[in-house]
């Protein structure tokens, strides 16, 4: 990561497995292994929130997973306030499993969804049924676990109960996935310090979390301000090529 940001940016990592890093240039927090990523970037804004300042990509330090590569490189290149991975509309359910190369049987059971890498199950069949971009999205599984499931569910019921207006956001802000985004702490801060703080709590349960699902496609309403108007790399940019 560091050879791919600019000189002069800041990197900080937030490590939850264990590992003693020290490298020159990087800034590290230390957390309890709950949450996954999207409990890592709620705390360090609830932590630096009146410290904030300039523009910030907030992604896995794993890069070899999911093209983040390729996304990190393009948020790095975007000039919107706010910019995040979305699906292809036109290509919905099957640019998202060309990307990670899903296979399954004929049949439509969770136990039958086959990621190449070696893990096996639930691989969010819901997505057939409801769709990525579903007001109706609820996840019970992920990759073989049963999640923790939200305090609310499904995704529309969530966003209205902690959010807001999910109408408004569902026509005006696009769904974010994958859980890399830029954005600025000027549009971090059009929400309160006590929303981050507050939705950071729903995700020290464990790290199979149903929540997380709902956090990371309202990334844009959470950490975008007005996102509405910016330009955003698609899921299916690289699995053209």
């Amino acid at each position: 990561m560091r050879k791919l940001a600019p000189p002069d940016a800041r990197i900080q990592v937030i490590e939850k497995g264990g590992k003693d890093i020290h490298h020159p240039g990087l800034e590290v927090f230390r957390l309890r292994n709950v949450g996954r990523d999207l409990g890592g970037f709620l705390w360090y804004v609830c932590e630096f929130y009146e410290a904030l300042a300039g523009d910030y990509i907030f992604t896995s330090a794993n890069l070899n997973k999911w093209f983040r590569k390729e996304r990190f490189i393009r948020l790095l290149r975007t000039h919107c306030s706010f910019s995040c991975s979305q699906p292809d509309p036109k290509h919905g359910l099957r640019a998202l499993f060309e990307t990670v190369n899903f296979s399954r049987s004929s049949s439509f059971n969770r136990s039958d969804w086959t990621i190449h890498d070696g893990y096996t199950g639930a691989m969010m069949a819901a997505y057939d049924d409801i769709g990525l971009y579903s007001p109706e999205f609820q996840n019970d599984y992920y990759l073989g676990h049963r999640l923790h499931l939200a305090p609310a569910r499904p995704f529309m019921a969530w966003y209205s109960k902690y959010l807001g207006n999910f109408t408004d956001f569902f026509q005006r802000q696009p769904i974010c996935l994958n859980g890399i985004f830029r954005t600025t702490a000027q549009a971090i801060r059009r929400r309160p310090k006590n929303l981050f703080c507050s939705l950071r709590e729903q995700t020290q349960v464990s790290n199979y979390l149903e929540v997380l699902f709902f956090l990371e496609r309202s990334a844009a309403s959470v950490c975008g301000g007005d996102a509405s108007a910016c330009a955003y790399p698609k899921m299916t940019d690289f699995t053209r090529k």
